[in-house]
């Protein structure tokens, strides 16, 4: 294939992807489709790093850097490292013992969500961007 019949073109600093069949020219919608499916993130990886990195590490926010969501990331990560040190201390009047899991169990649930969230918020801002 010649320069001109490529699939993947780099304009202004961004991948462009032209279905096949438009190559030689054809329907918009259907090449910003294909532009769509091509390009969407999916929200797997994510999630799994959270769970993951929550699960074995203690460490929350990984799956939302990965996902595009810097500040929540950070947010979680040195937020759970902070209430992880406040329920260590608790624990000497005993009532750690009690919202130390809970607070384990809170941040298993709720950063697997935000990331695939911001992944879902990416992918329609991609979208939008796309069919606009």
């Amino acid at each position: 294939m010649d320069a001109g019949n490529s699939l993947f073109h780099l304009v202004n600093g961004h991948v462009e992807v032209t279905h096949p069949r438009n190559v030689a020219g054809g329907d918009m919608a259907q090449d910003s489709a294909f532009q769509y499916e091509v390009l969407k993130k999916g929200s797997a990886l994510p999630v799994v790093l959270e769970l993951l990195g929550g699960f074995f590490f203690q460490t929350f926010g990984i799956g939302n850097l990965v996902a595009g969501n810097v500040g929540v990331g950070l947010a979680l990560l040195f937020g759970y490292w902070l209430a992880l040190f406040v329920n260590l201390m608790l624990t000497f009047v005993l009532i750690g013992f009690v919202t130390l899991p809970l607070t384990w169990l809170a941040f298993m649930i709720m950063s697997p969500m935000l990331a695939n969230a911001a992944v879902e918020r990416e992918n329609r801002k991609l979208y939008s961007r796309l069919h606009s």
